[in-house]
């Protein structure tokens, strides 16, 4: 199961960040992905690929 937070902050131009910060554990390893620009759905599709 992973963990997303987002805070829907904006940057310097006033644009909404759609990144976050996604939190899981993988095989005995914590694993914390955070990202400004990628939607939740990217970063869950790149924790879904990582061996």
């Amino acid at each position: 199961m992973a963990d997303y937070f987002n805070e829907k902050e904006v940057d310097k131009k006033g644009d909404t960040i759609t990144g976050g910060l996604l939190r899981w554990t993988q095989d005995g390893t914590y694993v914390e992905m955070n990202s400004s620009r990628l939607p939740k759905e990217k970063m869950l599709e790149i924790a879904r690929s990582m061996n």
